[in-house]
């Protein structure tokens, strides 16, 4: 959650884990881009009807939780982005 620190400025309140919170895009490191949803995006939204109909059908909107969106995409397509090694680089002392 971010909050305004009242100069403009924002103050982080609290950060939450939330598995494929930036699903289609890809998190460096932890899962890969789907392909497929940006594909579909690009196909469905050519019109207003069909980015309406995207919007009302596989989209986050309109659901009631993160947990029932990802439940909608379904397990194999999970286990598709979630096929990564894990391949952490080195620590590196910028002298800050």
């Amino acid at each position: 959650m971010i909050q305004s620190g009242g100069d403009s400025s924002l103050v982080v309140a609290a950060v939450c884990e939330a598995r494929w919170g930036a699903h289609p895009s890809p998190v460096q490191g932890y899962y890969r881009r789907d392909h497929e949803a940006y594909a579909a995006y690009h196909r469905e939204t050519k019109t207003r009807e069909g980015y309406d109909r995207l919007a009302r059908g596989n989209g986050s909107r309109g659901l009631p939780t993160w947990t029932a969106y990802v439940r909608r995409l379904g397990t194999e397509r999970g286990r598709r982005a979630d096929s990564m090694e894990h391949a952490f680089p080195e620590p590196v002392d910028y002298g800050y």
